[in-house]
């Protein structure tokens, strides 16, 4: 989870014991009496640290800056509750001052993280190499530190009697290092649950055998895995860095040496406190608002497991249709007649010898790839990059889009090579249902992933095109140049009619998000017609579109799929 600053929700426990009136006077504050009565205790120590915390250490910090900047002094004319008094440790007093003063100093927490990115822990978690040696936590614990001067620096208020440069840049320092600390700590931790799972589905992704799989003694222990992934926790420990942090750091700024033990163990508890419930906040935004799209799964982790659950039982193993088994099947090579007639029609065209054979390659491909795609009935296909790797949350994603296609009753059609399209054909295969790879042939390189019932291969990009764009529905996942252009073309034959229109959904990712305001700034400038953006759905979640289909076949707005068993076929050989 992102860091949290809960410096003035611990009403700076190691600072000193003085604090300014409501006339404006200073005077010492002595820790607060139990009145006997816990509850009462409890209560008015949270109310008065609370109406601090939210408003008043805020309002103090902001209205000093102004005031130093102007020459005004709005400082006094702004003062609106007294800085509390500090319960006994332990106390009932205690544990109220500490939750009131981390629940005030909640929204402008939020108000922080809201800059920083909410989800931006999630998101990190979707990463098989989340942990804080990572690349992925530089950013994150970067923004952070940022967060904690910025915050510091104008809403943490001045001393009396402190010189005020030196006092603003201490405390600047001082929120760095614990926002920096805090966030570094709950990444750490929680890298720590996850990099065993992840670091086993590389290894699987890569054939190794399962005594080559990652273990880290302890740390590979599901029951111990499950508490350090905990929000709460991690968010807890984290704040205990982070206390321990900001304790010493103001008391070593201040030249006051190290700080004692009992502010020590003061600022480590209401720190740990004020993470856990900042956790807590954590795990309630990704119930409301997943980053992942769906509640049914946050990290790479679950997702795999979602995945991993549709798989049939009864599946053939990977590479069972491999090119040897797919020519032993029944292959459509044309028909011969109609073949050698094109053949010689081609040859006494006028164009040069090599481009007759690509003419006659061309349409062999066309004509026995579209009638094996026509042998499916209604399909979909799926279109990504092939530098995906399969540890990663878009693998997994595309992997379980497909086998919930399946389970509709709907082959899903790739182009049939790593990455992406593998997910594609993978999910589908996986989970009992029929798998397309339409491949291009190039040198030294295999046709098929595996994962293919049906194997086409194409030698040209036009015919593999179109026998993509055979199908009843489209999904667009993650992918690079070559899956925009594959959708902006089908997008252009929809939208010019040479296409009948099917839907298109494109998987919510940073890229087509641009691309989404890219149309709409299309549309305001009169460049595209404004039904043009309904030619395709933005979808967060594999479910979204299962739902979407299972909705439009009802309707009898798509075909019902056929549900025919597996066929092999390796086409255009």
């Amino acid at each position: 989870m992102p860091g949290g600053d809960f410096r003035d929700s611990a009403l700076q426990a190691s600072a000193t014991a003085e604090a300014v009136g409501a006339d404006g006077t200073a005077r010492e504050q002595q820790p607060q009496k139990s009145s006997g009565d816990a509850f009462s205790d409890f209560a008015a120590s949270a109310w008065s640290s609370f109406k601090y915390s939210l408003v008043q250490a805020p309002l103090t910090g902001a209205t000093q800056l102004i005031d130093k900047a102007a020459g005004t002094n709005w400082e006094q004319s702004t003062k609106l509750f007294d800085k509390p008094a500090h319960a006994e440790f332990g106390s009932a007093g205690w544990v109220g001052e500490a939750v009131g003063g981390t629940a005030g100093a909640a929204l402008p927490f939020i108000l922080m993280a809201r800059v920083a990115g909410p989800g931006a822990a999630a998101k990190m978690e979707q990463s098989a190499a989340y942990g804080i040696a990572s690349k992925e936590a530089v950013f994150p614990v970067l923004k952070s530190i940022g967060a904690g001067v910025a915050y510091n620096g104008i809403f943490t208020p001045v001393e009396q009697g402190e010189d005020f440069l030196s006092a603003r840049a201490r405390n600047m320092a001082v929120g760095g290092l614990t926002w920096g600390s805090l966030t570094a700590t709950s990444i750490g931790l929680k890298g720590l649950g996850l990099r065993s799972f992840n670091q086993t589905a590389i290894a699987e992704a890569q054939g190794l055998a399962p005594s080559a799989k990652y273990t880290e003694g302890v740390f590979a222990n599901n029951a111990v895995r499950t508490v350090l992934k905990n929000d709460v926790f991690n968010g807890a420990a984290g704040g205990i860095v982070g206390g321990i942090v900001d304790v010493q750091g103001r008391s070593l700024l201040s030249g006051h040496g190290l700080a004692s033990a009992g502010d020590t163990v003061q600022g480590a508890a209401t720190f740990a406190l004020g993470g856990a419930l900042m956790g807590g906040t954590n795990i309630l935004y990704e119930k409301v608002r997943p980053t992942s799209g769906d509640k049914r799964y946050r990290t790479l982790e679950d997702i795999t497991k979602v995945a991993d659950s549709t798989r049939d039982p009864s599946a053939p193993p990977r590479y069972y249709y491999d090119n040897l088994a797919a020519q032993e099947g029944t292959v459509v090579g044309g028909r011969q007649e109609q073949m050698s007639a094109l053949k010689g029609m081609i040859e006494q065209s006028r164009l040069p010898q090599g481009e007759q054979g690509k003419v006659f390659r061309a349409h062999q491909d066309l004509v026995t790839g579209l009638e094996a795609v026509h042998d499916h009935g209604p399909v979909g296909v799926m279109y990504g990059s092939a530098r995906t790797k399969s540890d990663t949350f878009a693998y997994q994603r595309g992997r379980l889009t497909s086998a919930l296609v399946a389970k509709e009753g709907y082959p899903m059609m790739t182009g049939g090579g790593p990455g992406m399209m593998e997910a594609g054909n993978r999910g589908a295969y996986e989970a009992g249902g029929r798998s397309i790879g339409v491949s291009l042939e190039l040198p030294h390189e295999p046709i098929g992933n595996g994962y293919q019932t049906t194997i086409l291969s194409a030698k040209d990009f036009g015919p593999r095109k179109e026998i993509l764009r055979t199908h009843d529905f489209a999904v667009v996942e993650k992918g690079g140049i070559g899956s925009v252009d594959e959708m902006a073309e089908l997008l252009t034959h929809l939208q010019t009619g040479m296409k009948q229109k099917t839907p298109v959904y494109i998987m919510y990712e940073k890229p087509y998000k641009h691309f989404d305001s890219m149309m709409r700034e299309m549309e305001k400038q009169g460049l595209i017609s404004k039904g043009d953006r309904e030619l395709y759905k933005i979808v967060k979640s594999p479910f979204e579109i299962a739902a979407d289909l299972r909705a439009r076949r009802e309707a009898g707005l798509l075909r019902p799929g056929t549900n025919k068993p597996m066929i092999s076929r390796k086409i255009g050989s």
